[in-house]
């Protein structure tokens, strides 16, 4: 079983950063050269994604009314 890890595409949003964990075994499926270390795309098994965003928001208004 091999692991590739990664940042996770912009168009996902990511503002706090992130990362991709793609995981399969080496085993020459999809088109790659089996036992050759790479995790290749043909490869890929499953994938995770951690995404984190930065969320501001008014808590409290503390000069209410000037």
């Amino acid at each position: 079983m091999l692991t590739s890890i990664s940042s996770p595409a912009a168009s996902l949003g990511c503002t706090a950063g992130g990362r991709v964990m793609m995981q399969g075994l080496d085993n020459g499926d999809g088109g790659g050269t089996a036992q050759n270390g790479v995790l290749e795309s043909g490869e890929v098994d499953y994938t995770t994604t951690y995404c984190s965003k930065y969320v501001i928001w008014q808590v409290a208004d503390i000069n209410s009314g000037t």
